[in-house]
């Protein structure tokens, strides 16, 4: 089947039931199907990147379908609304082709939930995972289709003691580890965390201290990038926009328009840091960051 990331669709979004009637429903946005809430955006059609950008925007998710009563809890309530569509959700293998991940925590798409003969990666093209409907008869089936935030505790976010306070966050700087950029945000996420996001500029000099401090100055990913659209560069993990004044001189410049990915880097000297766009497919190491709504332990 022919469709492709930069494909237009509908999403769903969820929101960890953990946080919160007052924030989970926030302007009646989010409905709760069986133990999740969920946003909908049956209306809004958009590629797979903006639609991650928008969810994060309202501090969720991409859906992630973790148990087949939460598979058949969605398509049971999409089917009495009548809004079978096709929609994104967080499943993906563009870090490793041939291994779909949910991105919105790591793990790999176990369930049996796939459409016959799907992924099928077609031409090479299709990467990004969406609920799709499917017609038997009389009846219409969700399956999910190969395409072109919750609190997890603190022994989740400071496990193994990989999480240092830096400033007012906590973070795992995995300097040996040098993979691409969306290697990188998995993995953040598979620790209940976020690839690196620089709110304020006092931030950005705690991390660039600590950095220098320690002696481990290197290329780190951040969260940021422009895959939604070309030339507006924003962190992935809260859909922002990056305002701050952070860029290397003539930077981002979207050489060869191939660079689509934000890494913090040093310059010649090698104590200046500051942001480059480059290749997402690039090996680098990384920078994650827990939530602000952990508190895990000093280490």
């Amino acid at each position: 089947m022919f469709v492709k990331c930069v494909q237009f669709t509908l999403f769903l979004g969820l929101v960890a039931s953990t946080l919160g009637n007052a924030v989970l429903n926030r302007d009646g946005l989010f409905t709760q199907i069986g133990n999740g809430y969920y946003y909908i955006a049956h209306e809004n059609y958009t590629k797979w990147f903006n639609a991650y950008e928008d969810c994060r925007r309202m501090g969720s998710e991409l859906i992630t379908i973790d148990t087949i009563e939460e598979w058949h809890a969605i398509n049971k309530y999409l089917n009495n609304m009548n809004i079978m569509k096709s929609y994104w959700t967080s499943g993906n293998d563009l870090a490793e082709t041939g291994k779909h991940v949910w991105f919105s925590n790591g793990e790999p798409i176990t369930l049996d939930i796939w459409a016959p003969g799907q992924p099928d990666n077609y031409q090479n093209r299709e990467h990004c995972d969406m609920l799709v409907k499917m017609f038997a008869k009389c009846f219409q089936f969700i399956f999910i289709l190969g395409l072109v935030a919750s609190t997890l505790g603190n022994a989740v976010i400071n496990r193994d003691g990989l999480f240092t306070k830096i400033g007012n966050g906590y973070y795992f700087i995995a300097q040996e580890n040098y993979v691409n950029w969306f290697k990188a945000y998995e993995n953040c996420r598979r620790m209940g965390s976020e690839l690196i996001t620089i709110d304020t500029i006092e931030e950005w000099h705690a991390i660039n201290k600590y950095l220098n401090d320690m002696n481990i100055m290197k290329q780190y990913w951040t969260s940021g990038n422009d895959i939604a659209e070309t030339g507006k560069h924003v962190w992935f993990s809260n859909g922002e926009p990056i305002n701050l004044d952070i860029w290397f001189p003539g930077q981002p410049d979207n050489y060869n328009n191939g660079e689509h990915c934000d890494q913090l880097g040093f310059g010649n000297e090698e104590t200046v840091p500051a942001l480059n766009d480059i290749a997402c497919n690039m090996p680098f190491a990384y920078i994650c960051e827990a939530s602000p709504l952990h508190a895990p332990q000093v280490i």
